[in-house]
């Protein structure tokens, strides 16, 4: 459809190219290069995803971040308790999933 049209945009030295969060792209370098790219956390993206990204891949992270957002953001808390209370949205192993429903006060 038309309103999936690609962009394609050519970045010249010191220019920057901001993606939004969630879409999908590709990088071609037509020389040799050097680039740093940001991703960053934030409530207004894909929240849930990235909490689940997290707890799997980083998962002592997760419970430090998690005691932070216990003490700063209670919005957040409720929002991951809320995504949890369906067994899709588990990890796979069972004695994880335990520990997290007792560390989210889910049990």
């Amino acid at each position: 459809p038309e309103e999936w049209r690609p962009v394609e945009v050519l970045q010249n030295p010191s220019e920057t190219v901001f993606v939004p969060n969630g879409w999908p792209h590709v990088v071609l370098n037509l020389e040799l290069t050097v680039a740093v790219t940001h991703n960053y956390a934030s409530e207004f993206g894909p929240f849930e995803r990235m909490w689940k990204e997290v707890l799997v891949e980083e998962p002592d992270f997760a419970f430090h971040w998690y005691q932070g957002l216990i003490k700063q953001r209670k919005d957040l808390v409720e929002r991951i308790r809320s995504y949890h209370q369906t067994s899709d949205n588990w990890l796979d192993d069972p004695t994880k999933e335990k520990i997290w429903r007792e560390r989210l006060s889910l049990i």
